[in-house]
């Protein structure tokens, strides 16, 4: 994952990202950053547990995130969006 030198920088590289992912994608991913489970985050968005995953299936897709650990990376590198 990219580190990032300046705010300016990380508010623009965070907008980029964000143009590429739905709402519900977006949703699905501020509930793992705050370490729900797949199953969790199915029960707080009223959806089925694989509809979960396939939005996460997507995100990795759009962002090239590949594994479970740059995931986890992403995601903390995203934290303050997602508060």
């Amino acid at each position: 994952m990219k580190e990032y030198n300046n705010n300016s920088n990380e508010n623009n590289d965070r907008e980029k990202i964000i143009e590429q992912l739905t709402n519900q994608e977006l949703k699905v991913l501020k509930l793992a950053s705050k370490q729900f489970s797949n199953k969790e985050i199915a029960n707080e968005l009223f959806i089925v547990e694989a509809t979960v995953k396939k939005h996460r299936e997507n995100v990795c897709k759009k962002l090239s995130i590949k594994g479970k650990t740059a995931m986890r990376t992403f995601l903390r590198s995203m934290a303050s969006y997602f508060k």
